[in-house]
């Protein structure tokens, strides 16, 4: 596709939040009482977690946005259950633990980058638990399971994804018996573990933490919980940066007092917009990795050095989202040096028009949308449909706002 440079204006209501959509979809599938979900935003991930846990015994209603869902069995098949997770890692690793809540053989299939992105952390957990597994034999193979999780003592490094620890938060209150889970080090994606921490609490599931643990007693009953799903900063995060590069965008659905981790955005633009050009900015990205390559966008536009650090982690998302943000925008005309955990870059005035990869991944298409806003010169894009994984309709959405493209 093409895209040409055009000042965006008008108004966009939000996507709700993908991540409290997950977390509030399995939530609601373990409680006998109905809930009633609204403003839930459909996009190939959450159709994912809405197909597993239906074969995991919810029943599901659906009324345009709204969901209405509740336990309705307990799936206790004793065939092998096959679940297809698509590009959705959120999907994967909240469920697997959740999987073998009951014993059962389990399979979770996805696809391009999927089936390569880490397990390993719960591996320790399943091996304490006598659960068979493996994650190779089979193409599009995620892993294999074979058992049933126990409660017990488990020890997770805090530097890894907090979709693991996510994942035992959910599903270890439905086990016979108290748990505990200890974090080895500090705490990355912090605000990940508190929105999840917000929604087990909204359902009556009872999590007490010190520090560094969180006791689970066993044991625990999902009550029913209605609610209406905030929109999503990560991807409000595009218009954010948008509105500082000078258009005149009328974001709507966001909540000012959200426990998103991406909420973050709006600090990290006022230090970008307030900077001095003498001053070397340095941005820590840990705990927000998702508004990363937007992020860089507005900070390559920045006059002088900026630097956004502790982002090794971006090297095993959709794709090495590290490298393509540096790669795409060097493309574009900015300065950017990756580096093994972090970007640095030196500002410059405008881009300027070139072929580029979206890489297959959808923050790198809709970040390759708003550079086009103030890209002198035609940028032409090898794949945006790829934004269908998190937001179906960014493109309508962005042409609405005068966005300025061709399909190819």
């Amino acid at each position: 596709m093409k895209l040409w440079s055009t000042h965006l204006k008008g108004k966009v209501k939000i996507p709700s939040s993908k991540s409290y959509c997950h977390r509030y979809i399995i939530a609601a599938s373990f409680a006998k009482k109905e809930s009633v979900l609204d403003n839930v935003s459909m996009s190939d991930d959450i159709k994912s977690t809405l197909e597993i846990v239906k074969k995991l015994g919810a029943k599901i209603e659906q009324k345009n946005q709204t969901f209405i869902i509740q336990k309705k069995s307990i799936c206790d098949k004793k065939e092998p259950l096959y679940f297809f997770c698509s590009e959705s890692a959120s999907t994967l690793r909240f469920l697997i633990p959740i999987s073998i809540t009951n014993p059962r053989k389990v399979f979770f299939y996805g696809k391009h980058n999927l089936p390569k992105r880490p397990l390993s952390p719960f591996f320790p957990i399943l091996e304490a638990s006598h659960v068979s597994f493996q994650t190779k034999g089979e193409k599009d193979l995620c892993i294999q399971l074979d058992g049933q999780l126990q409660s017990g003592k488990y020890e997770i490094a805090g530097n890894v994804s907090s979709q693991f620890i996510t994942a035992l938060l959910f599903a270890l209150p439905l086990l016979e018996g108290d748990s505990e889970i200890s974090i080895l080090g500090n705490l990355e994606s912090r605000a990940y573990i508190e929105m999840t921490l917000d929604v087990l609490e909204k359902f009556q599931i009872q999590i007490f933490r010190t520090k560094n643990t969180f006791y689970i007693p066993g044991n625990q009953i999902y009550q029913s919980y209605s609610t209406s799903i905030e929109g999503d900063y990560s991807q409000a995060a595009f218009f954010l940066v948008a509105n500082s590069l000078g258009n005149q965008i009328q974001i709507q659905g966001l909540s000012q007092e959200s426990k998103q981790a991406d909420y973050e955005i709006l600090s990290m633009i006022k230090k970008l917009e307030t900077k001095k050009e003498d001053e070397i900015l340095v941005l820590d990205g840990s705990q927000c990795p998702d508004i990363v390559p937007i992020l860089s966008l507005r900070a390559a536009l920045t006059p002088g050095k900026t630097m956004i650090q502790n982002i090794e982690r971006l090297k095993i998302k959709e794709c090495d989202r590290l490298h393509a943000t540096a790669e795409i925008l060097n493309q574009l005309g900015a300065k950017v040096i990756e580096h093994t955990a972090s970007l640095e870059f030196d500002g410059v005035s405008h881009l300027i028009g070139n072929s580029v990869s979206s890489f297959g991944d959808h923050r790198m298409a809709m970040m390759i949308a708003i550079a086009s806003s103030c890209c002198q010169g035609e940028i032409i894009l090898d794949d945006g449909n790829c934004v269908s994984k998190s937001y179906p309709n960014f493109w309508e959405d962005f042409k609405q706002l005068g966005g300025n493209y061709e399909l190819g």
